[in-house]
């Protein structure tokens, strides 16, 4: 069990450490319309894309994800992290591949957030627990208690 609590809080150290330390990549100014209105990106153009602005060391993609509506945006609080969902717009792309989850906004050819992909380290399995006839019980019968 104290491995399962140490896992998790290490994975939300990391993950909240990686967003300080990465932070939003969007720039403070205006940014400038990529795609025209109506245009659409499929995920292979993103992920090329994406691939073009991250340096992902040859990683495989593993899901990428198109937030193309509001509906969509909010199923994404349940499959990222809340602080890349909470910067996502309509008509981003949420990849992720072996090591990291990239949100993508094709609209301005922008990575909006680079995470690391933290897996729990491998822990020891758990031991069978002992049977009913391996530990020995401790029994009191009615007398011997009233004497």
């Amino acid at each position: 069990m104290k491995t399962v609590i140490a896992a998790i809080v290490a994975c939300v150290v990391v993950g909240v450490g990686a967003y300080f330390l990465f932070g939003s990549n969007e720039s403070s100014g205006e940014e400038e319309a990529v795609l025209g209105e109506g245009e659409t990106v499929t995920a292979e153009q993103a992920e090329a894309a994406v691939r073009e602005l991250v340096e992902l060391d040859g990683s495989t993609l593993n899901a990428a994800i198109f937030a193309n509506s509001e509906d969509a945006l909010s199923n994404l609080v349940d499959i990222a992290p809340s602080f890349v969902a909470d910067a996502a717009v309509v008509g981003d792309f949420y990849l992720v591949f072996d090591s990291k989850q990239v949100l993508y906004r094709p609209s301005t050819n922008k990575v909006v957030q680079i995470v690391p992909v933290v897996r729990p380290e491998e822990t020891e399995p758990i031991a069978e627990a002992e049977t009913i006839d391996e530990v020995e019980v401790a029994t009191t019968s009615v007398s011997e208690v009233g004497e």
